[in-house]
């Protein structure tokens, strides 16, 4: 989920650290996010940095890779409030954030971003998500009935 995604950042950028007994609990997030990612904090804005090369994004197929590539090419040099006026004007955003209250956040449903996409790939990949949604619920049920 976008949503977890940004929660997931923003423990790497700001890591909740609490001290209790002299010892200090830390959000376990940002450490295993922290182990894949560095955070450069010079300049106005923290830049997020891999810190696995190529050969660490095995488990992504060759299209997620040239995604990500040209997402990266075509966004990374935008400062960060250039890049939240872009996301912001995004049907998913604002259909998601309706009626959300100052200083809350909404989850962002995964449908939306395939809304506007056009063709059968992405009317197989919504059926696909939905079978695999559904097959989880089956199998949470069916783990609760045996708990029982």
């Amino acid at each position: 989920m976008p949503s977890a995604s940004l929660n997931a950042i923003n423990d790497l950028l700001n890591p909740v650290r609490i001290p209790v007994g002299g010892k200090t609990l830390e959000n376990h997030m940002s450490k295993a996010l922290g182990q894949y990612v560095h955070v450069d904090r010079k300049g106005a804005h923290p830049k997020l940095t891999p810190r696995v090369g190529v050969e660490g994004l095995d488990a992504l197929t060759l299209t997620e890779r040239e995604v990500l590539e040209a997402t990266s090419t075509r966004y990374g040099k935008m400062p960060a409030g250039r890049l939240i006026e872009l996301t912001h004007r995004e049907n998913t955003w604002v259909t998601s954030n309706q009626g959300r209250m100052p200083g809350s956040s909404a989850e962002i449903p995964w449908e939306l971003f395939l809304d506007d996409a056009e063709g059968a790939a992405s009317l197989e990949v919504k059926e696909q998500i939905g079978d695999q949604q559904e097959a989880d619920a089956f199998l949470r049920a069916l783990t609760r009935s045996a708990q029982r």
